[in-house]
């Protein structure tokens, strides 16, 4: 189980996994006008860390995202 940390204030970043897995991701504001503040994250790597490409929607007041298996946090927002 690795945790992975992105960083909300960026558009483009790369990040590094605590497992070491070098990790490319996008950070969209997807947010609706009523809604409050909703962030997409797209990712994708070439190491060995799977799922090797999804997208992470963290709804409004949301920084942790458990998926399979992995902890990903949204930083900064």
């Amino acid at each position: 189980m690795a945790d992975i940390h992105f960083d909300a204030m960026k558009i483009k970043g790369i990040t590094k996994s605590s497992e070491g897995h070098e990790i490319h991701y996008q950070v969209f504001d997807v947010s609706g006008l009523d809604d409050g503040q909703d962030f997409q994250v797209e990712y994708e790597t070439s190491d060995d860390f799977t799922p090797k490409q999804e997208q992470l929607t963290f709804k409004q007041g949301t920084e942790t995202i458990e998926f399979k298996g992995h902890t990903f946090y949204l930083d900064n927002v």
